[in-house]
């Protein structure tokens, strides 16, 4: 009897990134649940880096060191894509990034996302950057949620759209459910 196991890929922050670079280490994280094939495929890639001579290590660090952050991040998000997956969990992926780049991320994401529609959870400390990529806002305080609502903003999201009153008042309560702005009432 099988049953079934939704894919899962994670983009994120971490050590692993230090060490194998961004794309590398966000398409070894696509793993599907614990086996299988991305499981085979994580192995694969770690087994193969682990087979290269130092010479060889140090020239795949030495290339993939030339590519910009922002290059690193384009393709770790292609690749976790380009793997399919059913959900993708993608944590401050785009943290430390200047807002022009930030924002040409955003539209990477966004084209992969309306090609494969798959379910994405990203986590933002970020309220802007929850506005201009969320369909539902979730704040979470001490492991529970504290308040979900709906971004009933038109895509693609425009400047305009995203300083409109109707973002404004879903800013403000957001702002309020995490503490930000304690005199304003939802």
């Amino acid at each position: 009897d099988k049953t079934y196991a939704p894919s899962l890929a994670y983009v994120g922050t971490g050590e692993g990134m230090a060490a194998f670079g961004w794309g590398l280490y966000a398409t070894m994280m696509g793993l599907r649940g614990i086996s299988g094939f991305y499981q085979k495929q994580y192995e694969a890639r770690h087994g193969a880096f682990a087979q290269l001579n130092e010479d060889e290590q140090a020239e795949y660090t030495e290339l993939s060191n030339q590519l910009s952050g922002g290059m690193r991040r384009r393709v770790a998000i292609a690749t976790v894509f380009a793997n399919e997956p059913d959900v993708l969990l993608m944590d401050e992926p785009f943290v430390g990034l200047d807002y022009v780049l930030r924002t040409a991320l955003h539209k990477v994401l966004l084209d992969l996302w309306a090609d494969s529609r798959c379910t994405v959870f990203f986590v933002t400390h970020d309220i802007d950057e929850a506005l201009a990529l969320a369909d539902r806002v979730l704040v979470v305080s001490h492991g529970r949620i504290v308040y979900e609502a709906p971004v009933k903003l038109d895509r693609p999201r425009s400047a305009e759209a995203l300083v409109s009153s109707q973002a404004s008042e879903l800013r403000l309560k957001i702002m309020h459910h995490i503490g930000s702005d304690s005199s304003t009432e939802t």
